[in-house]
């Protein structure tokens, strides 16, 4: 790498760096502020509590100072990687309840991203290869009613014709290698559909190109000319999606986890919300984001390696 493209590359880094910053900020101080347009009280329950006994809780934790004040209270907590304790949860701290959480939805997320990756890298080439024959028109019309069925829907559908009816896998829970079908097949639906259909469009693209005309004329198949010239060109829009991919599946897992009864990262927000739970919803939504936008980032470093065209935009900009 010569000085030119160091530069260039560490120019790109800090603008992104900058721009993770940005967002993250952003982002805390949305969810902050938004969290307590909530209506209630998170210390409300069915009980009655007693006016003293509520304004000494509410002092205990800080909720009796200006909003602004509680804000920068907050900020200066995220500093030092304080997430603070849940309001709900008496006594247990926020980066505890995440961190017990976390692998259940990391482990259910990259289940979903493998079939969604796997199958729709699967689909677009087969889709590509027959394009305008019947078995690409079955295809396009199987991934449009992937794409029409929101996720509640098809996960209880899931459960119903393969657990209810034919009980192949468990109704819900979290336990076996089994309770994970089908949520995970529930959740990568919706980006499976869409990764076949750009990687359809990009194959069918790059098929067109004189090289792969070339190609043809040596007698390669259509097979080897897909392994060996096409794949390569045609996934760079798909790595491009990685990150949206995996914004989509982490977020989805917040309807899926709470149908299935996964004790994951989105069935504990949801909980939180109902309980307004400041601390939780802050530390969850913090830890989404942080999550999401790294994972964009990092997939950002990767096109801009992999495509030399962004280098020439950054070059000319």
């Amino acid at each position: 790498m010569g000085d030119r493209d160091f530069l260039m590359t560490t120019h790109f880094l800090i603008k992104k760096a900058f721009i993770f910053v940005i967002s993250l900020t952003m982002v805390i101080t949305l969810t902050f502020f938004l969290m307590h347009l909530i209506p209630g009280d998170p210390f409300m329950e069915e009980q009655m509590i007693s006016e003293e006994i509520l304004k000494a809780m509410h002092h205990d934790y800080g909720l009796d100072k200006p909003l602004i004040m509680q804000y920068f209270y907050y900020l200066k907590g995220l500093f030092h990687l304080d997430l603070g304790f849940s309001f709900k949860y008496q006594g247990r701290p926020v980066a505890q309840i995440i961190s017990e959480a976390f692998p259940i939805s990391f482990a259910l997320g990259i289940q979903a991203l493998l079939i969604a990756l796997g199958g729709g890298l699967i689909g677009g080439s087969i889709a590509s290869l027959y394009h305008r024959k019947w078995q690409d028109q079955a295809i396009l019309a199987f991934l449009a009613l992937c794409l029409s069925v929101p996720a509640f829907l098809s996960a209880t559908l899931f459960q119903y014709l393969f657990a209810m009816q034919l009980d192949l896998f468990p109704v819900a829970r979290w336990g076996s290698f089994s309770h994970t079908i089908l949520p995970s097949l529930a959740l990568a639906l919706f980006p499976f559909a869409y990764l076949a259909r750009l990687a359809r469009t990009n194959i069918i693209e790059v098929l067109q190109q004189d090289y792969i005309v070339t190609a043809r004329s040596k007698g390669l198949s259509q097979w080897e000319i897909l392994y060996k010239h096409v794949l390569k060109n045609a996934l760079l829009p798909v790595v491009a999606y990685l990150g949206p991919l995996i914004a989509a599946v982490f977020m989805g897992s917040f309807v899926i986890e709470k149908i299935f009864g996964i004790p994951g990262l989105g069935q504990w927000l949801v909980t939180s919300i109902g309980n307004r739970d400041y601390p939780l919803i802050m530390g969850l939504a913090i830890f989404y984001s942080f999550l999401l936008m790294g994972f964009n980032f990092l997939v950002d470093c990767v096109y801009y390696l992999l495509d030399p065209r962004i280098k020439k935009g950054e070059s000319n900009g």
